[in-house]
């Protein structure tokens, strides 16, 4: 088993930056700023640093034993669009970039979660699809009501399902339009403002993903 972790993520696209400090009850973060203007405004966070010669992608279904992010959103009420997970970014499909994860659904092979409001979600939702046109959106049984506290999503594929849990706890899996199980896959966290013309924040601790023995 191989374990690999990043602290900080290798590039932000679009965003201003600051520090949170940590708390009695909250490890530190590094806070995500969307511009206030009008039309949609993201910030993106590329774990694997996909946008290279290589595309910085280690992670397959195959290998997958598991990918963690710790976040949390200051920001939930309205105007919040936010995706975490595993996708085919490549050099054409930076994570952050205008035209790739600020929408419903995003034209690549993804899994992962995801909270939109323009969508109508009541709370995280796990998605997995192939394209824009085939993808499969899954409620989170018994997942607490969402908040601005942070919280560890984690996802872990048995051979049939992708499992997704939070904070340790798994509360809904799908094995309906996954990717390949050899499709190239690397991890990114994006948030974008539903073209509110508002600020939005995303707070990022840390990513964490363990891959089989090659």
């Amino acid at each position: 088993m191989i374990g690999v972790g990043k602290i900080s993520p290798t590039t932000r696209t679009n965003s201003a930056e600051a520090q949170v400090a940590p708390t009695a009850t909250e490890p530190e973060y590094r806070r995500f700023d969307t511009a206030s203007t009008a039309g949609s405004q993201n910030c993106g966070i590329d774990l694997e640093n996909v946008s290279t010669s290589t595309n910085g992608r280690l992670i397959t279904l195959a290998n997958l034993l598991s990918w963690r992010v710790r976040i949390k959103l200051p920001n939930v009420s309205t105007n919040v669009r936010c995706w975490g997970g595993i996708g085919a970014w490549s050099n054409a499909l930076v994570p952050g970039a205008a035209g790739v994860m600020d929408t419903d659904t995003p034209n690549l092979n993804f899994v992962g979660f995801r909270f939109s409001t323009h969508a109508g979600d009541a709370n995280w939702k796990l998605v997995t699809q192939t394209d824009n046109t085939h993808q499969t959106v899954t409620t989170l049984t018994g997942l607490p009501a969402i908040d601005t506290a942070g919280h560890t999503f984690e996802l872990t594929f048995e051979g049939t399902n992708i499992r997704a849990s939070v904070d340790g706890i798994e509360y809904g899996s799908s094995a309906g339009n996954l990717p390949s199980t050899t499709q190239l896959l690397s991890g990114a966290v994006t948030l974008d403002n539903v073209s509110g013309g508002v600020v939005r924040q995303l707070d990022f601790n840390s990513n964490i993903f363990e891959l089989k023995e090659q």
